[in-house]
């Protein structure tokens, strides 16, 4: 489990010695999520997206993902795919590029991301 240090308010020592657990991966654990929060019920799957390409420039040098790919680049438009869990962190990730980044797929993203943005203008009309 992941902790925010600005979370913690009070600490109380206890004078135990911290054992590190040699069999614990971090890279493992975070390699299919963007964040830090996972669900093992969701498997990891090919999310891909569109952009314009100075968006994109950004992109490549600020990666989302180590998985991220460019698969092609036409008419000013670039594709790219990631290989994640579909969570909510990648869903917040996308809400913040909305009026840059399209979901191509899979089409269950794509209408929960369509369904977040009517709610927003809903909320906001």
């Amino acid at each position: 489990k992941a902790f925010g240090v600005d979370r913690i308010f009070n600490l109380t020592t206890t004078g135990k010695l911290f054992q590190r657990n040699m069999h614990h991966d971090p890279d493992a654990l975070y390699r299919d999520i963007i964040g830090i929060f996972d669900d093992k019920n969701i498997k990891p799957e090919f999310i891909q997206l569109r952009v314009d390409a100075p968006t994109w420039n950004y992109f490549d040098t600020k990666k989302w993902h180590h998985s991220q790919e460019k698969l092609e680049e036409k008419d000013g438009l670039v594709e790219f795919q990631l290989f994640v869990k579909p969570n909510r962190e990648l869903e917040m990730l996308i809400l913040k590029w909305a009026s840059r980044v399209e979901v191509i797929s899979p089409t269950t993203l794509r209408k929960r991301i369509k369904s977040l943005l009517e709610k927003a203008i809903s909320m906001n009309s």
